[in-house]
Formats: C-alpha cells, sequence, structure tokens
C-alpha cells in the first residue's frame, strides 16, 4: 500500500493495487477507529489540488463518525460516508456550505475551518 496525500493523524489518500481510497482516523476518549472509503482518480486530484475540500471533508467525516465511534456503532457507513464525499469532492459551493450548515456540530466545523486558514471562506 503507498500513501499519496496526508500526514500523521489527518485524512489520508492510498493506494492498495489499482484502487485508490481515503482513510480517515476518528477517535473519541477511549476507542480509535480508521475508516476506509473508494475514491476516484478525479477525486484524489481534487483532494490534491483543492485544500479547502480536502479540510471540508475531513472535519465533515469526522464529525459524522465520532458520534458513531462513542456510541459503540462501528458498522455499516458506506452510504452515508460516500455521499458526503460526493457532495464536498463533486458538489457546488453551496452544496459544500448546505453540508456544513446541516451537519450536527456547525460550529466546531466553522472553528476547525478558521484554524486550517479558512476565515468564513464559503467558496470552493
Amino acid at each position: 500500500m503507498e500513501k499519496f496525500l496526508g500526514k500523521g493523524w489527518e485524512l489520508s489518500v492510498f493506494k492498495n493495487g489499482e484502487r485508490l481510497h481515503i482513510s480517515i482516523p476518528v477517535d473519541s476518549g477511549f476507542a480509535s477507529k480508521s475508516y476506509d472509503f473508494v475514491i476516484s482518480q478525479q477525486d484524489f486530484l481534487i483532494l490534491k489540488e483543492n485544500r479547502y475540500r480536502r479540510m471540508a471533508l475531513e472535519f465533515l467525516l469526522h464529525e459524522m463518525l465520532q458520534p458513531r465511534l462513542t456510541r459503540g456503532d462501528v458498522g455499516a457507513t458506506d452510504k452515508e460516508c460516500n455521499a458526503m464525499i460526493t457532495i464536498v469532492l463533486q458538489g457546488s459551493a453551496t452544496a459544500i456550505e448546505r453540508a456544513i450548515e446541516t451537519s450536527k456540530n456547525t460550529g466546531r466545523i466553522r472553528r476547525r475551518l478558521e484554524q486550517a486558514g479558512f476565515p468564513a471562506y464559503k467558496g470552493a
């Protein structure tokens, strides 16, 4: 397996054989798990070239997955997470903004985006 994008404890892209996938580590005090999702070459290029979309995806997925991990619900997440991946990587700036606004922790995502260098950024 070869790592193409990401450092340390952040959303990363790996290639395993011919398949690309993102891996996002999530922890919740007492538990840690890495979630993996297959992506396309186009998705990889967007993650590589567009730091805002990469950060927004990382923060949105983390906020979706952490409560599940806390509850011990580490099962099937593909449908929900793949929908978010599509919205963030292939959707419009408006679609990304809507995903942030409708997340369960909008304020935290906005703070993390600001800390990543995107103060009040609403474009993609």
